[in-house]
């Protein structure tokens, strides 16, 4: 008999386990990171140098342009990037879920 509900427990544990696993799993997909690059300019395609971009959800996660007006981060899918740039109206895009994608930004 106490063998009988010993094995009872042990499939339980497993079963909950398992669902706890697919769960976590299901946490980190929805999670997705995706990859976004660009270029920004100025209305007359002028490249701009050291415009500020992060993520709206977490604007500790930053970067800045490099010196060909050029950038590359890694962003959780679906959410909005925040362009920033002194004596430039602020541009918010929304990220796709496309692993890796081309967003070109004209300040304004």
């Amino acid at each position: 008999m106490k063998n009988k509900e010993y094995n009872n427990r042990m499939k339980m544990n497993r079963i909950i386990a398992l669902v706890t696993f697919c769960l976590v799993c299901s946490l980190t997909y929805s999670q997705t990171r995706v990859t976004v690059s660009g270029v920004v300019s100025d209305s007359h395609g002028e490249t701009l140098v050291g415009v500020s971009i992060y993520e709206k959800s977490d604007p500790s996660k930053g970067i800045v342009t490099d010196y060909e007006g050029k950038y590359k981060t890694t962003v959780t899918a679906g959410d909005v990037l925040v362009f920033s740039y002194i004596g430039f109206n602020t541009r918010e895009i929304k990220v796709g879920i496309e692993p890796n994608q081309f967003i070109n930004v004209e300040m304004e």
